[in-house]
């Protein structure tokens, strides 16, 4: 299965491929999509309509995409917001979700080839939170939903992404090099679904949206 990624980073991408092809369970191909903007979340959410409508005619041997993003300090997403018409407007993955539906809208079938399939992670408060776990045995969106109350969440975004990289200003390729080492641990050492039960929200919609993929004609 080929697959594409949009994400905030080159670094978040890398890992995340790897989480990928261990939470499909089939072997997975990587197409890179030619993003010609700076990323970050807006950036994600800016190029997404484009990404989805090119892959969607003209990328027909891609199967899948996946788009991922950081909550950073953004509501965090529950099952409230499932309901239709309850959308939160300032929820990273209602965002998505939206912008998608907007970006699909009217489109005809894909041209003899499958629909494109589409999976959306949120990563709480960012994905290096992730890449800890296992190691740092705080980390998950029931501690981040409780910060500011006192002792409640022992780490900041800042200190996560220095605990991980080991450097408040780490290279690009040592963050690559990290986040593929970190996921790779991840898969290897079975912890995929503890991963998720902690992070059963944003990583949860993930691994809900890759098992559709399996299940889909």
């Amino acid at each position: 299965m080929k697959i594409a990624l949009l994400c905030e980073s080159d670094a978040d991408q890398d890992g995340l491929f790897v989480l990928i092809a261990g939470l499909l369970g089939l072997p997975v191909e990587r197409y890179h999509p030619r993003l010609q903007s700076r990323r970050g979340w807006n950036g994600v959410l800016a190029v997404l309509p484009s990404v989805y409508k090119a892959l969607h005619f003209n990328q027909l041997e891609v199967e899948g995409l996946v788009i991922a993003a950081d909550t950073d300090d953004s509501p965090l997403h529950t099952r409230a917001h499932e309901v239709p018409g309850a959308e939160e407007p300032a929820c990273r993955l209602c965002a998505m979700r939206r912008v998608l539906a907007e970006a699909g809208r009217f489109l005809p079938p894909r041209a003899q080839a499958r629909p494109l399939r589409v999976a959306l992670g949120l990563a709480v408060p960012a994905i290096e939170a992730w890449w800890l776990f296992g190691q740092n045995p705080h980390v998950s969106e029931a501690c981040w939903a409780q910060r500011g109350q006192p002792g409640a969440c022992p780490y900041t975004r800042a200190s996560l992404k220095e605990e991980i990289y080991g450097s408040k200003r780490p290279t690009t390729e040592a963050m690559r090099q990290i986040a593929k080492r970190e996921a790779r641990r991840l898969v290897d050492e079975g912890r995929l679904q503890a991963l998720e039960q902690y992070f059963p929200m944003g990583l949860g919609a993930l691994a809900e949206g890759l098992r559709a993929w399996r299940t889909a004609p």
